[in-house]
């Protein structure tokens, strides 16, 4: 029993969207929208050759993430975007580094009124899917607005769930003043905040300790025993 245990809290990351920004204000659409990704497993997890997607069979292909090493720390948080780096922070006036950004050379459009985010493992396996709605329970992202906002996951994403992760009541829209987030510095329509989860994943960190002592202790029995 120890054994399986162990095998358990040895299996692959759990990965949590916690940021959409799937209608910006800044034209065109495709290329300022952008994806948070944070890792709430207690391993990394590579995404070398992993693939972002919308809707299966959607009508655009899946596009591939990083073609080379990149390992989402445990704990750790990453916005996927088409724009560079550099572009990247300019625009939101962010100082995101090559560990926590990833500059994809394709994107998977983003529907405005609803659509899927997938990401796919290196072996076409769909890890997370998480399908979102302009309408409720999720937040309402109007087309006609003078900004365009983010959606955010507002659960500590430490310890959330995924059923948790997939229920639009727990997701609310970005708006300045609501403690995390900001406009942009060169499109101040824009209303996000990449980079930044919320609330801070504090219990994150606790629970992998936890599991590490845990780990500890089934391979502890595991030698004894064996």
């Amino acid at each position: 029993m120890g054994l399986i245990l162990c095998l358990a809290l040895n299996s692959s990351a759990d990965l949590i969207f916690t940021e959409l920004m799937y209608n910006p204000k800044s034209t065109p659409d495709q290329d300022w929208e952008f994806v948070e990704v944070l890792n709430n497993g207690a391993s990394g997890v590579s995404l070398m050759n992993w693939k972002l997607d919308d809707v299966a069979n959607g009508g655009t292909s899946p596009a591939t993430i990083i073609g080379t090493s990149f390992t989402l720390a445990a704990g750790g948080v990453v916005v996927l975007s088409s724009q560079t780096l550099s572009a990247f922070n300019t625009h939101w006036g962010t100082s995101l580094n090559t560990l926590n950004y990833i500059a994809m050379s394709s994107w998977p459009t983003l529907n405005n009124d609803g659509d899927s985010v997938r990401l796919i493992d290196n072996g076409d396996v769909v890890q997370r899917a998480l399908a979102y709605s302009n309408t409720s329970p999720w937040p309402s992202i109007p087309t006609a607005s003078s900004s365009d906002s983010s959606i955010m996951f507002k659960l500590d994403p430490g310890s959330a769930t995924v059923s948790q992760n997939d229920d639009g009541a727990n997701w609310v829209k970005s708006a300045v003043g609501d403690g995390i987030s900001f406009a942009s510095a060169t499109s101040p329509f824009d209303i996000g905040s990449p980079g930044s989860v919320v609330p801070e994943p504090a219990t994150a960190f606790a629970g992998i300790a936890a599991l590490s002592i845990l780990l500890w202790t089934c391979r502890k029995r595991v030698n004894q025993k064996y």
